[in-house]
């Protein structure tokens, strides 16, 4: 049997691709060994993390902010359980954060004018 150089070129490639693949897993799922032992207990384990890689892979894809995978991995983490819109938060991340720290800065100022006041008049 003779492969043509192009076919071993595709081979290869697709091989470093799943090969980078499973290192995106291992990185971003933190998924140092399996939690069970038996055929069963790896499979779900292994198919739970392709599912996760690709809602995550589709949601950078949906997003209109440039996410890197990892931070959108972080952030996710920190963000479970906190109720937003998904999308506008994929899209404007810090939206939120800059419109509550502008709140904070204004209530702060209002806050210490009646203070100023009393100490400078």
């Amino acid at each position: 049997m003779t492969w043509s150089c192009n076919t071993i070129s595709e081979l290869y490639k697709s091989r470093w691709d799943i090969e980078i693949f499973f290192r995106e897993i291992k990185q971003l799922l933190h998924i140092k060994s399996f939690i069970g032992t038996s055929e069963n207990a790896v499979m779900i384990q292994i198919w739970t993390a392709l599912i996760t890689i690709l809602l995550l892979k589709a949601l950078k894809a949906l997003a209109k902010y440039n996410w890197h995978l990892s931070n959108l991995v972080a952030f996710i983490r920190l963000n479970m359980f906190v109720k937003i819109d998904l999308q506008k938060w994929l899209d404007k991340p810090f939206e939120l954060f800059y419109n509550f720290i502008n709140q904070m800065s204004h209530l702060l100022v209002e806050s210490t004018l009646p203070l100023i006041n009393i100490i400078y008049f």
